[in-house]
């Protein structure tokens, strides 16, 4: 066996070295964007709140068959009277609990096409409408100028009642604006619903978080973390109900059993603690991401309107279309949904408000 040239040894070892580096690399990629701490544990707080997780689960329940039922559809396109219904429930819920609710509007322009019974041609009419984000706060006591904001869009895609996506979001958020109606943190909470986040909406300048998050920009607001609640209660125990994009099926389980707290790089510390503290408060599965902005599913909420800013904010979701099989569709209806764990997931939410909330939580 002749001895290997210097050329060939030189070569052999860049391409071993050039492994070795691959491989680091995809070690650190793989620990910045998936690792999450923390495990599945068991805990004794959730027999320890005053609010029963039952009672936040029955209350969950009745707001989602109010704006899915009751309401129903909820856009511009076809039912723009009920999305000025959702509008004045929501607000009257929010006043029933003593907050002064500020309205943001502006006007939305909807182009749409009918026929013309005199010449039988279509003809294309424009119809203005003022549409509105909810906000409502408990201001801070000592760092009020550090919020944290919580939010969901009460708008559903055209052809659906929208119960999952995002009546649940919606339903969520209002019990946390309950339960935090006496109180104060250190920070601002401020809990805010979205109108227009569905399309023609969507990731386009006229979507209502980012002209929402564009003035918070431009009036100053200095805002510590984000919370998107989007599609939140649909869970399966079968084998292979969970789908994802490429890749992404080697690391995370095929149940669609848990909850995702996904984020951007830039938001890492943010889905971190996240993740940590509602596997501190709750009995539920809980998987984590927080990876480049850009991969399908990532970007898909009012969480990525904040991202622009250098503001941190991560998504809650059950991955929507990676795993529900009625996303944007007529059979998107409240009887689907697991309002057990909403309520679970709703308890865990508010240990990580009262955590990060106050000024040393972070």
């Amino acid at each position: 066996m002749s001895p290997l040239s210097p050329g060939i040894r030189k070569r052999l070892i860049g391409y071993g070295s050039l492994l070795i580096l691959m491989a680091l690399l995809a070690g650190v990629g793989y620990w910045v964007m998936f690792s999450d701490p923390g495990g599945y544990r068991d805990t004794v707080l959730e027999s320890t709140t005053s609010t029963p997780i039952d009672e936040l689960s029955s209350n969950i329940k009745t707001s989602v068959h109010h704006l899915a039922s009751t309401i129903g559809e909820r856009n511009l396109g076809e039912e723009p009277e009920n999305l000025e219904a959702a509008r004045r429930w929501i607000r009257s819920r929010l006043e029933e609990w003593k907050y002064d609710v500020e309205e943001e509007t502006y006007e939305e322009t909807v182009k749409s096409f009918s026929n013309d019974p005199q010449t039988g041609r279509f003809r294309r009419e424009k119809h203005t409408h003022e549409v509105a984000h909810l906000v409502a706060e408990r201001p801070g006591t000592t760092h009020p100028e550090s919020i944290l904001l919580f939010g969901a869009h009460y708008d559903s895609v055209e052809g659906t009642p929208g119960a999952n996506d995002n009546a649940t979001g919606v339903a969520v958020l209002l019990e946390l604006a309950r339960l935090f109606r006496d109180q104060s943190f250190d920070r601002t909470v401020r809990f805010v619903f979205f109108v227009n986040e569905e399309p023609p909406y969507f990731h386009t300048p006229r979507m209502g978080s980012r002209i929402y998050a564009k003035r918070c920009h431009e009036r100053g607001d200095s805002i510590h973390a984000m919370f998107s609640l989007e599609t939140i209660g649909y869970y399966s125990e079968e084998p292979n109900s969970q789908k994802y994009p490429p890749i992404f099926n080697w690391i995370y389980p095929d149940r669609g059993n848990f909850l995702g707290v996904v984020g951007n790089l830039g938001s890492r510390w943010l889905v971190r603690k996240t993740t940590r503290l509602l596997r501190e408060a709750i009995r539920f599965p809980i998987q984590s991401c927080s990876t480049w902005g850009k991969i399908t599913g990532i970007f898909w909420s009012d969480h990525a309107s904040f991202w622009p800013y250098g503001w941190p904010a991560v998504m809650l979701s059950d991955s929507a279309f990676f795993r529900d099989p009625h996303y944007h569709q007529a059979g998107d209806t409240p009887e689907r949904l697991n309002y057990p764990a909403l309520g679970r997931i709703t308890f865990g939410l508010t240990h990580v408000l009262k955590e990060l909330a106050t000024h040393s939580g972070r």
